[in-house]
């Protein structure tokens, strides 16, 4: 018998925007480029069309609990019931989807199921992902009456939290009522039950300077959120044009940055930034809880040292959470091979590592400002090191099963992609499950890599795309219309909501797809060998033919290059290069 049951419906969770991220500092923009994106997509950008448009993709609370009452109805014990529900949900349409993609982590299965056909019949959302934000600066920059009580309450129906942000970060202009005083909607906001209007208003009111409701906006820094404590403590530190305030945000800071989260991360870097690395705390090797909070105390207490001589208008934050390049590379004498894998920001090397045990390090990801995982082709293993090059673990893969990629996953471990299988390791790097396996297929697999919403997508040499679900099996197959060129030193962007950017060397494209396997964009690129999707819409890719690093837009037009020069006297070739 199907249980009944109540379903909570959670609102739209958050997450912290890494280098992925819109700058925080940027204002609202009403740019040429996003009135273009919104004329090619048939939007109407007059103030009055754009307030229509949000306003009819906005679930009020009446629709929301209607859909929570559709949901709780998919796990009926009557099929007749089971059905008009989701039928139902079908025909709310896209609006529904928010509350959908969390019933599929429901422990109903049949709630799981009938959620996932919905969505499945409603359609992705990905198309979508750089208009709303376009819409929001265009609209913002009109500011007309009613926009920002209309905005506020359209953010929680943003499906996708990496969207809800930016829009909440192109709202300031809205911050103001005519009469110049703090737009009323955006005050009572900062105590809003759902986490992404009390950003939006805290970032909003603090970046327009609304001095009067500046405190208020101030206590979202002790707020129950870490996603809202980082992009407060971020908007005032590097905004810095009060110097008491945002001295008043490192503390919250500090204590952000002693965790292990996406946010954890931001604020130890912002905070490395701040102190200059030879000056700073160092971080624990270990992560347990003492080690934590001994690096807390030190953090606090070089803050007490040196809060009163750091004057935050002389700091450049500008590279922090930005983009970055890691680079691998080879070199054969004909006596001895050796690697290198380096950090690139600005043009300029961060740091290196020289791999006198990696002949060929073909992948690396960072796994932490100071940390890096490495995939050996060669010597068949994964390590990760610290910048300094110390080996904190080592997994071996089997000769025919190669690792060709790896990242680090949210709980903590390592996934590890093989030519024929995929696999998580521990900490310590021992094998602790292996969630996909294709031993029969002759080491088919090129790449592969983890969601945001738990799912995967597994590349193959063939040119399909394999999805799965966070268990490991198969829910879809598609193609990406041929053979791929290439099979070592791949890397595809896997978006959070399902999709994936891929680089076809072969045929000299960037494709991307979203989570059904619909193709999105199809971009002329110079033989890709890795591809990210940036925050502005564009693509960056490199090419091993030229050593090159490319932004391209979507329709192929070339942004700017960067070359990732041979190092070592010219006898070591980069190998792989990815751009974050």
């Amino acid at each position: 018998m199907i249980r009944r049951h109540w379903m909570l419906i959670v609102p739209l969770a958050l997450f912290a925007v890494l280098s992925e991220a819109r700058p925080a500092d940027a204002d609202a923009d009403t740019s040429k480029e996003d009135l273009a994106l919104l004329k090619a997509a048939n939007w109407d950008t007059d103030a009055k069309s754009l307030m229509a448009n949000f306003k009819k993709r906005t679930v009020s609370e009446e629709l929301r609990e209607k859909i929570a009452d559709h949901i709780t109805k998919l796990c009926d014990d009557e099929f007749s019931v089971r059905e008009a529900a989701q039928k139902a949900l079908i025909e709310i349409g896209a609006v529904a989807r928010a509350q959908l993609k969390v019933a599929l982590t429901d422990p109903e299965l049949e709630t799981r199921r009938r959620a996932k056909r919905a969505l499945e019949k409603i359609g992705s959302a990905a198309s979508e992902a750089q208009l709303i934000p376009a819409a929001a600066r265009v609209l913002a920059s009109k500011k007309p009456e009613g926009a920002a009580e209309g905005m506020l309450n359209y953010l929680p129906s943003i499906e996708e939290p990496e969207t809800a942000i930016e829009v909440a970060q192109a709202l300031s202009p809205l911050a103001k009522d005519k009469d110049d005083k703090a737009d009323p909607h955006m005050v009572k906001a900062l105590k809003d039950k759902y986490h992404i209007k009390r950003l939006a208003a805290g970032i909003s009111l603090l970046k327009a300077g609304v001095k009067e409701e500046k405190d208020a906006a101030l206590k979202l820094l002790a707020d129950d959120k870490a996603v809202i404590r980082w992009h407060i403590a971020r908007t005032v530190v590097e905004d810095n044009k009060d110097n008491k305030a945002a001295k008043d945000a490192v503390p919250a800071l500090i204590k952000l940055a002693v965790g292990t989260s996406d946010e954890a991360s931001l604020a130890e870097e912002m905070l490395l930034t701040l102190a200059g690395d030879e000056k700073a705390p160092t971080r624990p090797e270990g992560d347990d809880a003492k080690a934590m909070k001994r690096y807390q105390e030190n953090w606090e207490g070089w803050w007490k040292d040196n809060g009163e001589k750091v004057d935050l208008k002389k700091v450049d934050f500008d590279g922090v959470g930005r983009s970055y390049s890691i680079a691998c590379y080879y070199s054969y004498n004909g006596k001895q091979r050796g690697g290198k894998v380096l950090e690139l920001k600005d043009g300029k090397v961060k740091w290196e590592l020289d791999l006198d045990q990696v002949s060929y390090p073909y992948y690396a990801v960072k796994s932490r400002h100071d940390r890096v995982i490495i995939c050996d082709w060669q010597g068949a293993k994964v390590s990760e090191r610290d910048i300094k090059g110390k080996v904190l673990w080592t997994t071996q893969s089997t000769p025919n099963s190669r690792p060709v990629n790896a990242e680090r996953l949210p709980n903590g471990h390592t996934l590890v992609v093989g030519q024929n299988s995929i696999r998580e390791v521990d900490r310590e790097g021992k094998e602790t499950k292996t969630l996909y396996s294709r031993p029969q297929f002759n080491n088919d697999i090129v790449s592969a890599g983890r969601h945001r919403d738990g799912t995967y997508t597994v590349l193959l040499q063939s040119g399909g795309v394999v999805r799965l679900d966070s268990n490991g099996k198969e829910t879809k197959n598609y193609s990406i219309g041929g053979y791929l060129g290439y099979s070592v030193g791949v890397k595809c962007h896997y978006l959070p909501n399902g999709g994936v950017v891929i680089p076809d060397y072969s045929r000299s494209k960037l494709r991307e797809y979203d989570s059904s396997g619909k193709q999105l964009a199809e971009i002329n690129a110079s033989l890709p060998t890795s591809a990210t999707k940036l925050p502005n819409g564009n693509y960056a890719y490199f090419s091993r033919s030229n050593n090159q690093m490319y932004e391209i837009k979507k329709d192929g037009t070339q942004v700017s290059t960067t070359q990732i020069a041979t190092v070592g006297g010219g006898n070591k070739s980069p190998l792989f290069a990815d751009r974050r």
